[in-house]
């Protein structure tokens, strides 16, 4: 099953901000296609991670084998991002992981209407996706439920609660426990942590990493939240 979906340029030789800056985008664009397949357990043989690796000139092959690793060689116009508009920087990852996922696709002879539902689903949401992970957690006294996820955009990334009404399902907002400026958390899932109320109006995350303390957030958003 494909597990991991990954795009970056990895040449050391590259000027240092302007690959972090691509690499932290594609992170989160990836992150967003990724959840979208997850669902249709993709199965490819062997082959447990998809990856398109950018290159500065045209790489001297176009698909690599490499064993769990099937990995896409593009020429990535790099001048071009980094002249490009924020949006504009957001569609050209987003179209060049795509291409390249649909190049992996055939040529592990993949179902590629799983792929394009999942590029869809990334543009209708305009490159803000959020993510919810879990059972919800209830406070009855308050009328209150939160879910535990994440809030994602290429320029951001936010592990959050959402807060609804039990009564009506209506939207309260989000409490923010960690966000990151510059998203390159490329976090999986299940490490996320666990939610519990501690009054009325706020909310404690036990991460799973063991070196993060808990961290409270009040539901008024008031306090700063812990920055990666």
């Amino acid at each position: 099953m494909i597990k991991d979906i990954d795009m970056g340029n990895f040449d050391r030789a590259m000027d240092r901000e302007l690959k972090q800056r691509v690499n932290r985008m594609s992170n989160s664009i990836c992150m967003a296609y990724l959840i979208e397949m997850l669902a249709s357990k993709v199965d490819a043989g062997p082959v447990r991670k998809l990856l398109v690796e950018l290159h500065q000139s045209a790489p001297d092959t176009a698909l690599q084998d490499a064993d769990t690793v099937y990995i896409c060689h593009v020429q990535f116009d790099f001048d071009l991002f980094k002249r490009g508009t924020y949006e504009a920087r957001c569609e050209m990852l987003l179209s060049t992981l795509h291409t390249g996922m649909l190049r992996l696709c055939e040529a592990l002879h993949l179902d590629k209407a799983v792929f394009e539902q999942a590029h869809d689903a990334v543009r209708a949401c305009h490159f803000v996706y959020r993510y919810r992970k879990g059972k919800p957690v209830l406070n009855k006294k308050a009328d209150l439920s939160a879910e535990l996820g994440i809030l994602s955009t290429p320029a951001s990334e936010r592990v959050v609660a959402y807060v609804s009404r039990i009564s009506s399902a209506e939207d309260c907002g989000t409490v923010t426990f960690i966000e990151d400026a510059q998203p390159d958390l490329h976090f999986q899932a299940r490490y996320l942590g666990k939610l519990k109320w501690l009054s009325a109006d706020v909310l404690q995350l036990t991460p799973k990493d063991p070196s993060l303390a808990p961290i409270e957030g009040p539901l008024s958003g008031a306090q700063t939240p812990w920055v990666h």
